[in-house]
């Protein structure tokens, strides 16, 4: 092993193959509490049962450049183990890799690829996401940058049919207005194919016969960022996912934001806040709202908040409070949950 690793640094520092080699990592573990551990869509005033849990969150990073090829990588693996047996059967297991090439076809642009696959087991909502794109990249100069992406999308959901497929496209534009301001819009479109016929309307007395469920997913939206003595983000999205299948229409509009300030104490506290005001034209197909909060960062409203203070240069402490909420507007049915944590994160 030893002498792999000595070739492999010989190899990066020749004159031949003048990589320059780069990469972080950081674990980050601890205990906390969940009041919603199944995620659940309960009849308004109904009470979920908490429970405790232990976690590890792993991450780590990695990046080659050379005189043609910009590269990177990342992996996260997150485990969260419940304590009680009958929370235990919402444990997971999540992994994400992210990856992207690019390199140089005119001065002012690139082309490569980029791709990403999570994959969730555990619990209800066990799923695999893969994303691979063709990626453009013009930056006529420092202060501008546009971004093209196509490819194909592919999310399998292992419990119900909710599985696509479809071919995905998206526009990014960022703009450096100052030194310390930054403005991006971006826009996304994916229609998508499932693998489950249409839903009838209950209330036609003659629906037609079912056809395959088609969804037209559009996402477009804005950022701010500003960077000085604080740091904070401001964003806007609005998301039509219509479909001919009865109850899955969905128009909604998010709003985001992200600060983080430095405090007395060698404290840093973070606050991250959604959201998220959506209507539904036609109802809601009620076993849809568990896959709707397959990722609650996306689907819920939400706020977050992290007190972080370090103990030495590669470990600190990290606290952390959130709470997630959605209403349904056509039925009696809310979604409501909690987690409090504490842990600490080694970096490497």
């Amino acid at each position: 092993m030893r002498r792999a690793l000595v070739l492999l640094a010989c190899l990066a520092s020749s004159p031949a193959l003048a990589v320059d080699l780069s990469g972080q990592g950081r674990v980050w573990a601890g205990v906390g509490i969940d009041t919603n551990p199944g995620r659940d869509v309960v009849p308004a005033g109904t009470a979920t049962n908490p429970d405790g849990f232990g976690f590890v969150n792993a991450s780590l990073e990695g990046a080659a450049v050379d005189e043609r090829v910009r590269s990177w990588a990342t992996y996260d693996l997150a485990g969260r183990k419940f304590a009680s047996r009958p929370a235990s059967a919402e444990d997971t297991l999540i992994q994400n890799l992210s990856a992207e090439a690019l390199a140089p076809v005119l001065r002012t642009l690139s082309a490569g690829l980029t791709g990403r696959i999570r994959d969730r087991r555990g619990a209800d909502r066990e799923y695999s996401d893969l994303l691979g794109l063709l990626v453009f990249d013009l930056t006529p100069d420092a202060r501008l940058g546009v971004r093209l992406e196509g490819g194909a999308h592919r999310f399998l959901f292992r419990d119900g049919p909710y599985s696509f497929s479809a071919p995905s496209a998206t526009l990014t534009v960022r703009a450096r207005l100052a030194r310390r301001h930054q403005l991006s819009v971006f826009g996304n479109f994916e229609p998508r194919t499932f693998n489950a016929n249409t839903n009838p309307n209950p209330a036609d007395p003659e629906p037609p016969p079912p056809t395959t469920r088609r969804d037209s997913f559009f996402t477009v939206g804005a950022a701010y960022s500003y960077k000085g003595p604080f740091v904070l983000t401001a964003g806007y999205a609005y998301v039509d996912s219509s479909s001919n299948s009865f109850g899955e229409t969905v128009r909604l509009h998010r709003l985001t934001a992200t600060a983080g300030v430095r405090l007395p104490w060698k404290l840093t506290l973070l606050a991250s806040g959604t959201l998220r005001l959506a209507t539904y034209p036609e109802g809601i197909y009620y076993p849809s709202l568990q896959v709707q909060l397959a990722e609650d960062d996306e689907n819920a409203s939400s706020l977050m908040l992290k007190l972080v203070r370090p103990i030495d240069a590669r470990l600190e402490v990290d606290l952390r409070y959130a709470i997630y909420g959605n209403n349904f507007p056509t039925v009696d049915f809310v979604y409501r949950r909690q987690v409090a944590s504490v842990g600490l994160t080694f970096s490497f």
